[in-house]
């Protein structure tokens, strides 16, 4: 995992557990980078559960070339099923994808963030 993507807020799982990290989880992984802590920080795998979680609706696409696709909305933001970011091709029902796909939570929380200005909302339970 490269740490210096991480920011306070980010979704990491703590020893097994989902967990939103701090300051202190912050130099706390710095020190794990560097061999000092056992603690275990791990990226969270991102699927249709996560962005579930965080919100996002479903809907089922209807492209040409690739029918009955899922595709995942939030704040004008579209990813496919593979959490590539797309756009449609303005019909509405051509989606296009642009990017590389995302692979992890945390990826997923600073790109929103980058977006949209506002804190990806994500709830745990």
């Amino acid at each position: 995992m490269d740490i210096n993507g991480l920011t306070v807020g980010n979704l990491l799982l703590k020893d097994g557990e989902p967990h939103f990290i701090t300051l202190a989880d912050l130099i706390e992984i710095d020190k794990v980078a560097n061999g000092l802590s056992g603690v275990d920080y791990q990226p969270v795998s991102l699927t249709e559960e996560w962005l579930i979680k965080a919100n996002f609706e479903i809907e089922i696409t209807y492209d040409r070339y690739l029918p009955d696709q899922k595709a995942y909305y939030k704040a004008g933001l579209i990813f496919n099923a593979a959490f590539e970011l797309a756009t449609t091709d303005g019909t509405g029902y051509n989606v296009i994808t642009i990017g590389q796909p995302l692979k992890y939570v945390h990826s997923l929380q600073n790109l929103f963030f980058a977006l949209s200005g506002k804190e990806l909302g994500i709830n745990l339970r």
